[in-house]
């Protein structure tokens, strides 16, 4: 039996790309057979952070936690376990941030200036985990591909990537050794990425098990499953031997 968790998703409320209303993920998620998602909107160094940003720290929170607060309660109502996360920019790379929560940021309006080394050890230092967000992905916004070593994984598969980022995404995960995480199709109508867990464990989001990292072992499978995505099959039989 496995688990499965949405781990980087963005909400119509808190993200400017956000095409979905939060409430409307629960349902959805909850009939592909999800046991839970992590709400991961766009914070400050994205053009796609929501708040007004002269606005009172607190009053910037309030709006960027929204997409997450009204998918909690939807999933609440209807049995979906809803995580909060945020997705941090810096000037050429992103990460994902988990473990931490609203009153975290709300102690810690520095974050904003933070450079990769600080947010990773204030996240580190209260057991949450960074996990590097499309690594070789190239958007108006990101000018060049940097790589981020203050990670403790990599996404390796995201929806919106072409299939030669996820290529490169797994094979720095590997140079790492670091464990790897896949991402968002909802907004594109095709098969939803996922994080898998065999066996089940208790997920508990707020330490580093969120990316499969403690007594888990993560199964890469998103090639697999579209194998269009990789076209040599010399690649694809690698990708099978380490999963």
């Amino acid at each position: 039996m496995s688990v499965l968790y949405e781990t980087h998703l963005h909400t119509a409320e808190s993200s400017r790309c956000g095409r979905t209303p939060a409430r409307e993920y629960v349902p959805y998620y909850l009939d592909q057979g999800y046991r839970g998602i992590v709400v991961t909107d766009h914070f400050t160094g994205n053009p796609s952070y929501v708040p007004d940003r002269r606005a009172p720290w607190r009053d910037q929170m309030d709006v960027y936690c929204r997409g997450y607060e009204e998918a909690l309660n939807e999933g609440l109502k209807r049995g979906l376990d809803v995580f909060f996360g945020v997705e941090q920019a810096f000037a050429s790379d992103e990460c994902l941030i988990y473990g931490v929560d609203k009153q975290w940021l709300c102690d810690h309006p520095q974050i904003a200036t933070w450079n990769r080394r600080e947010l990773f050890d204030a996240v580190e230092a209260v057991g949450g985990c960074i996990v590097h967000a499309h690594p070789f992905r190239v958007r108006d916004y990101v000018q060049c591909i940097t790589l981020n070593s203050c990670i403790h994984a990599v996404e390796a598969f995201n929806a919106g990537n072409n299939p030669q980022d996820d290529v490169y995404g797994l094979a720095f995960a590997r140079q790492l050794g670091l464990p790897v995480t896949q991402a968002h199709a909802t907004w594109r109508q095709s098969i939803p990425a996922d994080l898998h867990y065999e066996p089940p464990q208790e997920i508990y989001f707020r330490t580093i098990e969120a990316c499969a990292i403690v007594g888990c072992r993560p199964l890469i499978f998103h090639p697999l499953r579209q194998p269009e995505r990789v076209d040599s099959l010399a690649l694809r039989s690698r990708i099978h031997d380490w999963n």
